[in-house]
């Protein structure tokens, strides 16, 4: 099985948090079997709290206390052993958690998020990561046209949220993605 890490909206794991791409045109959707081959699989699912949780916290969601990586771990493991998985899904949508989706193993599996970059367990595991470091203007464009196009928010929230998770973030941030991307592909990877 070849795992893809990575950054924002692009793919692979692809690492940072998500300015837009959920059901966006062009964007990804998660829990998507792409083909017979190919799924891609979201880690925003396993947050431990919905949106109002997290207010009730006073902790972002990219705030690792917020998200459930021993989880994370057990479910990428399984996939790779080739084991069916009952996934968390987050509804980027309204804040909930939905009711999980079973997800059938596939040859390749792309997890797109930044947590995998900050649990060892789960870096182990993938065959290939990739940090996409997108700038911060690109992103604020991404998350503008999805939270107030499908959402409804305002720019003044919009701007606020990501200054909250501005510092959870940073903390995430591979410090050197070049060396992550070398030391991560030290398996035979083949496609």
């Amino acid at each position: 099985m070849t795992n893809i890490l990575g950054g924002d909206v692009v793919g692979g794991d692809v690492v940072g948090p998500l300015g837009g791409g959920f059901g966006a045109p062009g964007g990804w959707e998660t829990n998507t079997s792409v083909s017979d081959l190919t799924t891609v699989i979201c880690f925003d699912d396993y947050h431990l709290n919905d949106r109002n949780g997290r207010k009730v916290t006073g902790l972002t969601a990219l705030n690792p206390l917020e998200n459930n990586f021993d989880l994370m771990y057990e479910q990428v493991k399984a996939l790779k052993e080739g084991k069916t998985v009952e996934k968390p899904i987050y509804n980027h949508v309204n804040g909930t958690l939905d009711t999980p989706k079973t997800i059938e193993p596939t040859p390749i599996i792309i997890f797109e998020g930044l947590h995998p970059m900050h649990d060892d367990r789960l870096r182990d595991l993938l065959d290939f990561a990739l940090y996409l470091d997108i700038s911060p203007d690109v992103k604020l464009n991404w998350k503008i046209q999805r939270d107030m196009e499908e959402r409804g928010h305002s720019l003044e929230s919009i701007t606020a949220s990501i200054e909250a998770r501005k510092p959870d973030f940073d903390a995430l941030k591979p410090e050197n993605p070049i060396s992550m991307l070398t030391s991560t592909h030290r398996r035979n990877f083949r496609i």
